[in-house]
């Protein structure tokens, strides 16, 4: 007869598991005390300290959703997937002494260290803490012009700015996404728990009838890490208005049929990227008359990449769609047209209306082509997968600078005028 397998005794894989875990904090707390104190002070420390320590040492930073918030649990993973990716294999750079380490590192095990010698009941209970404090001292969190201060923020900041990606992700011009990061001590275990809480601002809407047609208007606006909220308004008289209450600021609305054309012809990054675009365009805001109407530029990196066709609505400043520099009664578009005879179609076909075109590869190389653009005031865009590689999540697989170029050359070269790049 075979013999019965004994019983797995939970309790002990527990016990086990957490004995792994412990060896583990403590050869990475000894390597990086080495590497940030003056000499071996792992060695002052004494087993219950050891032992206190990790106990309460931090958890790993997690990421939810506050209960308003409607992210969809693959979104939300998907965020958390990238967030631990940086988490556990991004390096915080210190100076000096020069020596690097993961942000996971840092918040678990470095920071968990530090509150335990700030901690006042500490200083109570071991007499090591003093000495430890002087050691540390450059590293502490309420001492004046330390120098390491920053390393803190560092780190926050990298994490903020990864959590923030998925906000944009998620953003909609119904609702703003913002984050909070929340330390918490549990009063029974005294762990620390580190939680980035993702909550949501709703923007206003208002209802603007436009040609007796009702249209809705979301309030534009941003929140920022911690709550900030930014609401752009602007002056009439900014806007080349003269009337009596030109110096009152007017909010900004945008309509659907704008986001619409936005998500279109900006196909490159994500909504809630451009909702922030949007609203860093009206912190300074460019303005010009062109055709008697209202454009405000839009860029991405400093790059002009499009206008926004604004009009003043029932005492607000309404977004009513947004125009790429190439589409038509943009003075970018005339001009082309008037260069090379390009009509909407023909810019249709060639894709000029869509953003992810000028990532194409062969845009930089060729030189009749950035020429052109450069001639009609828009040099910049041949340039944007190299000053913007980031922003895209597109691969033009196509030459779209060649098969401009070809597509204009099937004209007869009378028909080009004499001054157009393309001529020679």
């Amino acid at each position: 007869m075979s013999k019965k397998k004994k019983p797995v005794n939970s309790y002990k894989c527990q016990k086990e598991a957490i004995a792994q875990q412990r060896n583990i904090f403590l050869r990475k707390l000894h390597t990086i005390l080495m590497g940030l104190g003056k000499g071996d002070t792992y060695k002052l420390l004494s087993e219950s300290f050891k032992e206190r320590l990790f106990m309460c040492r931090y958890n790993t930073l997690q990421i939810v959703a506050d209960d308003s918030c409607h992210i969809s649990p693959e979104l939300l993973n998907t965020g958390r997937d990238i967030f631990m990716s940086i988490y556990h294999k991004d390096y915080i750079q210190f100076q000096n002494p020069e020596y690097e380490i993961t942000i996971g590192d840092y918040f678990e095990i470095f920071l968990s260290f530090i509150y335990m010698i700030e901690n006042e009941d500490s200083k109570k209970k071991f007499k090591e803490t003093s000495i430890l404090e002087h050691e540390f001292e450059d590293f502490i969190s309420d001492k004046p012009g330390n120098g390491q201060n920053g390393m803190q923020l560092q780190s926050v900041q990298i994490l903020i700015e990864c959590v923030s990606y998925l906000c944009y992700e998620a953003n909609t011009f119904e609702r703003l996404l913002w984050i909070n990061e929340k330390p918490i001590v549990n009063n029974k275990t005294l762990k620390l728990h580190n939680t980035i809480i993702i909550h949501q601002t709703i923007p206003e809407t208002r209802t603007f009838v436009i040609d007796q047609k009702k249209r809705t208007g979301y309030r534009l606006g941003w929140a920022k890490p911690f709550g900030t909220e930014v609401w752009p308004t602007i002056t009439p008289g900014k806007l080349g208005l003269k009337c009596g209450l030109a110096d009152l600021p007017i909010e900004v609305y945008i309509q659907t049929h704008a986001i619409n054309r936005l998500t279109e012809r900006i196909d490159t990054i994500p909504l809630g990227l451009i909702q922030m675009l949007l609203v860093t365009a009206f912190l300074n805001p460019k303005i010009i008359h062109y055709k008697g109407r209202i454009l405000i530029e839009f860029a991405i990196n400093r790059i002009k990449v499009g206008y926004l066709l604004c009009s003043i609505v029932e005492g607000a400043l309404l977004i009513k769609t947004f125009l790429l520099v190439t589409n038509s009664d943009t003075p970018e578009a005339d001009k082309l047209e008037e260069l090379t005879g390009l009509n909407k179609a023909d810019k249709s076909y060639l894709a000029l209306d869509k953003l992810s075109s000028f990532y194409s590869e062969d845009f930089a190389g060729n030189e009749s082509v950035c020429r052109l653009f450069k001639k009609i005031g828009c040099g910049k865009l041949t340039e944007l997968k190299t000053i913007a590689p980031i922003l895209t999540d597109k691969t033009d697989i196509q030459s779209t600078a060649n098969l401009i170029e070809h597509y204009l050359h099937k004209y007869d070269e009378q028909e080009i005028p004499s001054d157009s790049p393309m001529s020679c």
